[in-house]
């Protein structure tokens, strides 16, 4: 198998494990039913305490770190 392409189902991989949190929380505060304030500052919570979770990463480190400084900026 392809060296290149086993590297690319790594990054692949990384970067599921560090959007999944994301994507799950957009899906929380962007929902039609439930959607009110009450639910922010505990999603964000979540998506903090989940993003701490994660480690060992290889290739997405940047993006990982990325999103947790801008989270905590914002």
């Amino acid at each position: 198998m392809n060296p290149k392409f086993l590297g690319d189902l790594a990054f692949l991989r990384e970067y599921k494990v560090v959007m999944s949190p994301v994507a799950a929380a957009l899906d929380i505060l962007q929902g039609e039913e439930r959607a009110y304030m009450g639910l922010l500052l505990p999603t964000i919570a979540s998506l903090l305490n989940a993003f701490a979770e994660i480690s060992g990463l290889e290739h997405c480190s940047p993006l990982h770190k990325s999103l947790v400084q801008g989270i905590k900026n914002r």
